[in-house]
């Protein structure tokens, strides 16, 4: 049974000592840096075996400076894995050098000496070496294998308190070690890092460094008024970087614990272990991750996904709706666009292997025995058995499209506004405005280059098209030129955008091939400017099609490489204008004609919904495409399953708390598509309730819109589609 609080992956183990101590620096009058970092920074260098320990803001302003004094300059090159903290490779970047990713060991998760070396060039000026996890690599062996004059800075963010293979403290090789204080570390002041090293001149160099390169601190300052007379004196360039007394204090304290905290991650490390080794399939755990020598910052698991129904992000979603709070470390930064800088990533296989199956469970000094309990047996439950080949032959069984995967959507709308200027018979949207849902909202922009830039980073390959429609006219978004544009130069993928084109005008048109769109639907309903008053109550047939013929014409007048689709939601009241419909726009120069079939927006349109339930001749009710093709952001910021969903009964998740590719490959979707596939609708009743799966179109039943898409750069077409956000077409959902 699922916890009925959550479990965080890491919390800081505080006490009535942190208390005491933060109240004690708060009561002296002085909360900068002061004597509680001195005796801090002494007390540190003792624990971890150096002469000399700097306390720093952050690891990531550690491993800057460290690079700093190492003589890193623009141009230069810095060697480091790709799994890591963007820290990691930011701190070269800061400097103007270059993040060379080396490949990982495929057991320890962290570099080797071999791989480093694969990487080494005429600009090596360094090597970040991370202690992934918490578990140490073997600085002394990297050591002997570099060669002369490029130096090694140890990220050792995850490894307080680990010890190096030779039995010694991390912080004691003799080279800049940087450690972090952030809330979820082994030892946590909230935030905040620190430096060990050898070298005084390096120490004092860091010292001034940290606080704009001041000869002298604000606390020297305090204790020896004289010296504001001659301290202001200025020799390079320095940064606000120090360290402050209020987490000094707690950090005292928290080293003071730290033998408490180290025996309790070792215990849930065992139970985790003794629990997670008769898994089957098989999990792979971070070597030596009971060891004494490991600082158990993370534990670390790689799951079997090959042999897995689920994917690893299924998993891990699954896990937190439990109450579980396991996670991903990291994404491989080699694969980011920060620092392909337009090339191709390097491949690094066994990165690649693991940042794809890797979770890490919840690891902290604040859990107990029995939390770790429970988290083995919701892995269990999470993780579960099968094999991919059933999913594979489900999506055989009913003809499913080749482009379709379970890793990133097909298709991607994008619904920007609440707002119409139509009221269509067939359309929901006059009771969606006086219902609780409707707001008027607009999308927000940001929200869309979010989701633009992860249809790039993860689409490739997979996603079809972004397509931008609307619950009302997407014309009527003031952004919606910007939000084209954005999605053209940077998604890598198709873009459209349906209109109802009353609101087309030569400066609108403009914009629109201005901003390079690739096709443009309007839909229009009807020939005769009789019927289209029949469907749209507030429509002025005149007015639309004068400006629809206008987009053509200026279209071949400027040579626009934009396909121009028209489309028509058959209806009662219209049925008889189908064939005029195609006829008349073909001869203006329409590039596609889409025929729709009527749908009951998902049952919104109770009329529509009955007439085709009374339909339903009994036979087996064939699966919804959606769950397989296509995810929508609302324009309330919403992933939802159904682009068709009036009543908000499809949201999935807040998209600006999760991404779309974690979505799509949740365990909700999992049991989505489970119950498509199974017509068992007891956890989905919105599907179940829906009587629109009769109007789907299924492979060889005719062209889709998705085929219009492929196909309409190539030839005219008359499309018969099923398929439309929200109803039957982008107008039908105005007021």
């Amino acid at each position: 049974m699922p916890r009925d609080d959550y479990l965080p992956f890491g919390t800081p183990a505080f006490s009535e000592q942190e208390i005491e101590a933060v109240v004690r620096v708060l009561r002296s009058g002085w909360v900068g840096m002061g004597p509680e970092t001195i005796a801090f920074e002494r007390e540190l260098a003792a624990y971890v075996g150096a002469p000399h320990v700097v306390a720093v803001n952050s690891c990531t302003s550690a491993l800057f400076l460290s690079l700093l004094v190492s003589g890193v300059r623009a141009g230069d090159e810095v060697i480091c894995p790709s799994l890591t903290w963007c820290s990691t490779a930011n701190a070269a970047l800061y400097l103007g050098a270059r993040p060379v990713f080396c490949d990982i060991d495929a057991e320890t998760f962290c570099l080797t000496p071999r791989l480093v070396l694969a990487k080494i060039g005429p600009r090596t000026k360094a090597v970040t070496a991370v202690h992934f996890g918490g578990l140490a690599t073997d600085i002394a062996a990297l050591k002997d294998a570099l060669p002369p004059g490029v130096a090694i800075i140890e990220d050792a963010a995850h490894a307080f308190g680990a010890r190096y293979p030779n039995g010694q403290p991390v912080g004691s090789s003799g080279h800049l070690s940087c450690f972090s204080f952030y809330a979820n570390k082994n030892l946590s002041t909230g935030d905040g890092g620190a430096i060990a090293l050898f070298d005084a001149e390096v120490a004092a160099r860091l010292r001034s460094l940290r606080q704009h390169a001041l000869p002298i601190d604000a606390w020297q300052r305090f204790q020896h008024p004289t010296t504001i007379l001659y301290s202001n004196e200025l020799t390079e360039l320095g940064y606000k970087m120090n360290y402050t007394d209020l987490q000094a204090a707690i950090g005292r304290v928290q080293l003071a614990r730290q033998e408490g905290f180290a025996a309790t991650r070792r215990e849930i490390a065992q139970i985790y272990r003794e629990g997670l080794d008769h898994m089957q399939p098989r999990l792979q755990l971070q070597k030596n991750c009971t060891d004494s020598a490991h600082a158990r910052h993370l534990f670390l698991v790689r799951l079997p996904v090959e042999s897995m129904k689920r994917s690893r992000d299924e998993v891990v979603l699954e896990l937190r709706a439990r109450n579980i709070g396991a996670t991903i470390h990291y994404a491989p930064l080699h694969t980011m666009p920060l620092y392909c800088d337009g090339a191709r990533p390097a491949s690094l296989p066994v990165t690649e292997a693991v940042a794809g199956s890797i979770v890490t469970l919840p690891m902290s000094a604040s859990m107990s025995a029995a939390d770790a309990r429970q988290v083995v047996e919701e892995v269990e439950a999470a993780v579960g058995g099968g094999s991919r080949s059933a999913a594979r032959k489900d999506r055989q069984t009913y003809g499913f499209y080749d482009r379709l995967t379970a890793e990133f959507p097909s298709q991607v709308i994008v619904d920007v506004t609440e707002i119409c200027n139509l009221a269509c018979i067939h359309c929901p949207h006059p009771q969606f405005k006086v219902s609780e849902h409707y707001a008027g909202r607009y999308l927000d922009e940001g929200l869309n280059r979010k989701l633009v830039d992860e249809v790039r980073d993860f689409g490739a390959g997979k996603t079809q098209f972004i397509r931008y429609s609307s619950s009302g006219e997407t014309l009527v978004h003031p952004k919606i030129y910007d939000m084209l544009q954005y999605a053209v130069d940077r998604s890598g993928v198709f873009v459209t955008l349906t209109t109802n084109g009353t609101l087309l005008n030569e400066k609108r048109i403009a914009k629109l091939f201005a901003s390079g769109l690739h096709l443009i639907d309007i839909s229009l309903d009807a020939v005769t400017p009789e019927t289209y008053a029949a469907v749209r109550l507030h429509g002025d047939l005149e007015v639309t099609r004068a400006n629809v013929l206008k987009l053509l014409g200026m279209k071949r007048r400027l040579g626009a490489p934009v396909s121009i689709a028209v489309s028509f939601v058959e209806q009662p009241q219209n049925a008889h204008e189908v064939q005029d419909f195609g006829r008349y726009w073909r001869e203006q120069g329409a590039d596609s004609i889409v025929i729709r079939r009527l749908h009951s927006a998902a049952g919104g349109a109770p009329q529509i919904a009955e007439q085709l339930r009374a339909e339903d001749d009994g036979g087996v009710r064939r699966p919804c495409l959606y769950p397989w093709e296509r995810i929508l952001l609302s324009p309330r910021g919403d992933l939802t399953f159904c682009p068709q969903d009036w009543i908000h009964g499809s949201i999935v998740a807040d998209y600006s708390r999760t991404t779309i590719r974690a979505v799509w490959q949740s365990e909700f979707y999992r049991r989505l598509r489970q119950a498509h596939l199974t017509n068992d609708y007891s956890c989905h009743g919105f599907c179940g309730q829906c009587p629109d799966w009769k109007q789907t179109r299924w492979p060889g039943q005719g062209s889709s819109y998705a085929d219009l898409v492929q196909d309409c750069l190539v030839t005219p077409s008359v499309v018969e589609n099923d398929e439309h956000p929200h109803g039957m077409a982008a107008e039908a959902v105005e007021e």
